[in-house]
Formats: structure tokens, C-alpha cells, sequence
């Protein structure tokens, strides 16, 4: 576009210098259309000193002696922090680019302002001759985006406090359950009257409930808070289905429902992936289901999507029972609040079936019921994971006291009395001779003193010296520095096995302690598991089903 020169150099006759050429009579058009900008509209000689500036612009920067500004160098007017980046929008302008930024000005009055500023070169017959600014005020914006990144600072804030407190909790009530669950298995194993041990079964099981319920809170705050991960490990479907279907199989306690598992022949069963996330799902529905149910849940899975290293795959689990309305499924779907509302009235928090379709949408798939022609309804999902080619092994743990066991030492050491008892009294069942500590210090001291040991059992909190610091002292001792050390607390986020395995532990077990998974794991690293690969892997069970939490709260 033309620029008129003599009115810039003069300051007269309004901004004519928008002329298209050959059409002197536009000039008072585009004089008008800049005139009726509601933005700053500058026009600069190139070395940017001040020219014209429209009347909209001067209200905006409150100039009442707009005389004195002009020929001003339009750098001196901004504060020194934004000079340099005003030199180089000019000298963009020289070199024919337009360039935008945002910065921060006063006005003449000293009222702090914003401004969204577009620096361009004015050309005439091909030539630069001079640069315009248009500038923006958009303090109001930049007010509310503050606001709104404070508001979100201070949500992040709660959520990570809530998820803190969430896991304190998840800790506090492991602990005591640990001890609960560990002598009903205790109690279990030793007992055979059959009305008994399914009494004991009951317990068993209800207490693995509230211990799922904490973790879904938990897993609700971690999720709240933006931290929630997928682990990736190798897993094989079959271990997690029948794991699924044993887990629907204790809840029902020989009541009236019987749970299914369809053929899955067909799928493919080797795959990498988060199993513990997967199993959560499956058991979350699974036990959904069976609270509606009048007398079956079926659990199947197909192949939706086949790729060259990854597989879609869809699971349904369905149950006769009443219809779920359309209400209650959207509610179900939405936030905790309405899964809790749509769940309260039929049994349940809520909680699972929320996580779950956070955790499937992580997952890659999506989440959904559907009602059937009969009565009843399907609760499905989909995942995609990577599949692995087969390797022969198995994911199993002893359900009976292993004999390659009897006559091992282990360090246990553990501050709680109760869960030392359990611990210890589940060892001997196996014939481990154990040895305890009640904290670090002593543990340390224990091996100082001479004392040999297959393996080693740490908690993670303990007072005097904790199980991090017991077990970097350990790998610094000459007689200990190969013993494995298997951490066993009811910290169970991704931080603390994260801190064990950095330390210097070898594997982790999460309390409530599972009896089966702890002979596993102590036979693995005692070495008579060692030419075994069924067991070797049997003694990382416990991590392919404990859930991932983030390394940071």
C-alpha cells in the first residue's frame, strides 16, 4: 500500500496513508477504516521513530499532548525490559517480516496495560519505506488467563494434597489388614472343617474388598491429580482372565450367581501391557455385574483389530438381571459423583466402574454398557495392547507350603508386631527359619554381629533407620551385598519401588500379603527356583497385579 509522506512527516490531514495506487480519492477511506479501529495504529519511519497515531490509540494510551510524542523513538516508550524485543520486531520490519508479540506498557497516566502487538513493513512501488504497529489491549485477557492458571494451581494443588492423603490412608489401612488377612490364612491352612475354612474364605474375601475399594480411592486421586501411569510388562490374557474369574468365584462364596468364562482359544494370549490395570478393570465390572445379577455373569473377550505388533481387543461381561435405564448408564460413565449416585441405589461406591474408565481410555480403548433384548445388560470395554510372541511361561503361585523352603534363613524385619507375627508365622508354615528386627538399625546390626541369611524381608517405614536406608547399608557390607533383599510394606505407589529398586532391593511385595505369593517370591530368590522358569517368573506375580502409582504425589 502507499503511504502519504508529506501527512506523515507533518502529522496532518488524519491517516491518508493507506492509498491504493492510482486511486488518490481511497486515501480518506482508509483513513476512515483506520481511524475507526478501536486498536493503537502507529505508523514508524524505519529507524521507528513516531509518525501518526490514530485517535483510538491515544485514548488507549490516555496521551493528551500527542504533539510531544511525535518523533519519539517508539522503543523509549516501553519499559526497558521490552526494548529488545521492540528492536527486533523493527528490524524485521526492515527486512520485510511481519512479526507478533505480547508485552506489557503503561499508559501515559501509569495505569499497567497488555498489548497483543503486530509489527509490519509498509512498502511503495516495491520499497520499504515505513512500519506500522498495531497494538491490542488485552489486559482483560491476560487478567483472566492468570486467574485461570491460578485457579488451576490451586486445583493441582488439592488434587495432589488429596492424592498424598489418599495414599497415607491406603497405607494406614493396608497395614492393619495385613495382619487381619495374614492370620485368616494362617487360620485357613490349619483348618478342616470345611464350614470353617469357607467362613475363613468370607473373611478372606471381603477383607480384599475394602482393600480394592482403598485403592480405588486412591487410584481416583492419583488420577485427580494427573498422575496416573500404565505400567508395560510381558503378560499372558489366560493368567489374568483365570485370575479374574477365581477373584468373581471368592466374592460369590458359594452363593446363588455363577461366573462364566467363555472360550478365548482363539485370542492372543501373549501380550505387553499393564496386567494389574487390566485385571482391575475386568474385576471391577465383573463384580458389578454380580451385584445385579439373578443366577450368571459370563466373561468373554475377541479380537476386534489386528495389527503388525499391537491387537485390539474387546471384553463383555454379561449378566442376566435387570436392565440398567439410560440414566443410570450416563451416570455410570460420567464423573465419581454420578457413577456414586447411579451405583448407590443398586449396591456399590461407584469407584470402579469411574477408575475404570479412566483406566481404559489410558489404555487406548473406550467403555460402554448395552442393554440386551433379554433381560439382563453387557458392561464392555476395549484395550489395545502389544503383542508378544509366546515364551512357555507361566505366571503361578504355591498354594501349598513348598518344600524347598524348609531349613532357609531370612531376615525379617518389620516394626509392627502384628504383621511380624504374620510374616514369620507364614515363613515357618514353609519350614524358613526367621530371624526378626524390628527396625533398620537392627536388621544392620543383626548382620554385623555375623548373622547369615538366604533373603531378606524389609518394610519401607520404620522408625530409628528406615527400609531404604537399612537396605543401602546392607549392599555396602561385604558379607551382605548379594543376599537378596525383598521390600515388603504397604507402600505400594511407583515412587517406593522405584526408591527399593534404587537402593538396592531385588524384588517388592505388597502387603495385605498374599500367603501363596510370598513363598513364590522367597523361593525365587533363595535360589531353588532358579532352574524353574514357571516359578522364576511365579515369584513377580505380585508386581504384574499390583496397580503402578506415580513416582511423585
Amino acid at each position: 500500500m502507499n503511504f502519504n509522506e508529506q501527512d506523515a512527516a507533518t502529522g496532518s490531514g488524519g491517516l491518508r496513508g493507506f492509498t491504493p495506487p492510482g486511486n488518490q480519492g481511497a486515501s480518506h477511506i482508509g483513513a476512515a477504516i483506520v481511524e475507526s479501529s478501536p486498536d493503537c495504529v502507529k505508523v514508524m519511519d524505519l529507524q521507528g521513530r513516531l509518525l501518526r497515531m490514530n485517535r483510538s490509540g491515544q485514548c488507549l494510551l490516555e496521551i493528551e499532548d500527542y504533539g510531544s510524542l511525535v518523533g519519539a523513538a517508539w522503543q523509549s516508550l516501553w519499559p526497558a525490559a521490552s526494548r529488545n524485543r521492540i528492536a527486533a520486531a523493527l528490524a524485521d520490519a526492515r527486512r520485510g517480516e511481519t512479526s507478533r508479540f505480547e508485552a506489557a506498557c503503561p499508559t501515559a497516566k501509569g495505569m499497567q496495560k497488555w498489548w497483543d502487538v503486530t509489527v509490519s513493513p509498509i512498502r511503495r512501488d516495491g520499497t520499504i519505506t515505513h512500519v506500522l504497529a498495531v497494538s491490542r489491549d488485552v489486559t482483560e485477557l491476560v487478567q483472566m488467563r492468570g486467574e485461570i492458571e491460578h485457579s488451576r494451581r490451586i486445583l493441582e494443588v488439592a488434587n495432589q494434597t488429596k492424592a498424598a492423603f489418599a495414599a497415607s490412608i491406603s497405607h494406614e489401612i493396608r497395614t492393619p489388614m495385613n495382619a487381619m488377612l495374614g492370620y485368616t490364612q494362617t487360620l485357613h491352612a490349619a483348618e478342616a472343617d470345611p464350614r470353617k475354612r469357607r467362613i475363613l474364605e468370607k473373611i478372606q474375601s471381603a477383607g480384599m474388598r475394602l482393600v480394592g475399594v482403598v485403592d480405588d480411592l486412591l487410584d481416583i486421586s492419583v488420577a485427580d491429580a494427573g498422575q496416573l501411569v500404565l505400567a508395560e510388562r510381558d503378560f499372558r490374557l489366560n493368567d489374568v482372565l483365570e485370575r479374574v474369574k477365581k477373584s468373581a468365584e471368592d466374592a460369590v462364596a458359594h452363593g446363588a450367581v455363577r461366573v462364566s468364562l467363555e472360550d478365548h482359544a482363539q485370542i492372543a494370549t501373549h501380550l505387553s501391557g499393564d496386567p494389574a490395570r487390566l485385571f482391575q478393570v475386568l474385576v471391577n465390572g465383573t463384580h458389578s455385574a454380580m451385584r445385579l445379577a439373578r443366577r450368571e455373569v459370563s466373561i468373554a473377550v475377541r479380537t476386534e483389530d489386528r495389527g503388525a505388533e499391537t491387537v485390539q481387543l474387546r471384553f463383555e461381561i454379561t449378566r442376566d438381571g435387570p436392565a440398567l435405564s439410560q440414566q443410570e448408564i450416563d451416570r455410570l460413565l460420567g464423573d465419581f459423583a454420578d457413577a456414586h449416585t447411579a451405583s448407590a441405589s443398586r449396591g456399590g461406591t461407584g469407584l470402579g466402574i469411574a477408575i475404570s474408565t479412566r483406566l481404559v481410555r489410558l489404555m487406548g480403548g473406550d467403555i460402554g454398557f448395552r442393554n440386551d433384548d433379554a433381560a439382563g445388560s453387557t458392561f464392555w470395554f476395549t484395550v489395545r495392547l502389544r503383542s508378544r510372541p509366546a515364551d512357555g511361561t507361566a505366571m503361578a503361585a504355591f498354594s501349598e507350603p513348598p518344600s524347598v523352603l524348609a531349613g532357609k534363613r531370612v531376615l525379617l524385619v518389620d516394626d509392627d508386631a502384628l504383621n511380624r507375627e504374620v510374616a514369620q508365622t507364614l515363613l515357618e508354615m514353609a519350614g524358613v527359619r526367621v530371624v526378626t528386627a524390628q527396625n533398620g538399625r537392627e536388621a544392620v546390626e543383626t548382620v554385623e554381629g555375623g548373622g547369615t541369611f538366604d533373603a531378606v524381608l524389609m518394610d519401607m517405614l520404620m522408625p530409628v533407620m528406615n527400609g531404604l536406608d537399612a537396605t543401602r547399608a546392607l549392599r555396602g557390607m561385604p558379607g551382605a551385598s548379594q543376599v537378596p533383599v525383598i521390600a515388603m510394606t504397604a507402600n505400594v505407589r511407583d515412587a517406593d519401588r522405584a526408591a527399593f529398586t534404587a537402593a538396592g532391593a531385588n524384588d517388592f511385595i505388597g502387603k495385605p500379603i498374599d500367603t501363596g505369593k510370598l513363598w513364590s517370591v522367597v523361593a525365587h530368590w533363595t535360589g531353588q527356583a532358579a532352574g524353574t522358569t514357571a516359578t522364576a517368573r511365579a515369584g513377580h506375580e505380585d508386581a504384574f497385579f499390583q496397580p503402578t502409582m506415580p513416582a511423585s504425589l
